[in-house]
């Protein structure tokens, strides 16, 4: 039991340590190729997305791992306030997009942050299945599904941005 949390723990931050780097090289990247203007919109979008990425969980995973009788009914319970959360989550960038755009001068903000409010929503959906393997205790699994999504996200951020979808 003692090895299999070491490989686990070990597994859990060499995947924080890769989400790290690539996070990393993404804003150097993106940094690069937006410029001043659209990188400081996508600097407001990453502060509003920190802010709000807690609202997306507020303490329902680690509730889902210590449940003690996860049948059915108790996974459609803690789907349905995931589902709630993340729509939560959606309204609350989806209504900040147009103030913020006026009080930081940039309509392109607007843009931003409307289509964040549904990585917001996918995100918040992707959390279940997340909790769900993490009580199987596949932590390579999980490991492995975060870095490929951080890479694929950091991939499709540049592609865009190369596109000029700022």
């Amino acid at each position: 039991m003692k090895e299999t949390s070491v490989i686990n723990a070990a597994y859990s931050v060499g995947g924080n340590i890769a989400k790290i780097i690539v996070a990393i090289g993404g804003v150097v990247v993106l940094g690069r190729i937006l410029g001043p203007e659209i990188y400081g919109d996508y600097a407001i979008v990453s502060a509003i997305h920190i802010v709000l990425l807690p609202v997306l969980d507020i303490g329902l995973g680690p509730a889902y791992y210590k449940e003690e009788f996860l049948n059915q009914q108790t996974r459609n319970a803690y789907f349905t306030a995931q589902v709630f959360l993340a729509a939560t989550a959606f309204l609350l960038v989806t209504i900040s997009a147009y103030p913020a755009a006026l009080l930081y001068d940039s309509m392109n903000l607007l843009y931003l942050l409307d289509v964040h409010g549904v990585t917001m929503l996918i995100i918040g959906l992707g959390l279940q299945p997340m909790n769900d393997i993490t009580i199987l205790n596949r932590y390579k699994v999980l490991v492995v599904l975060q870095t490929v999504s951080a890479i694929f996200g950091t991939i499709l951020a540049v592609i865009f941005a190369v596109l000029g979808f700022g």
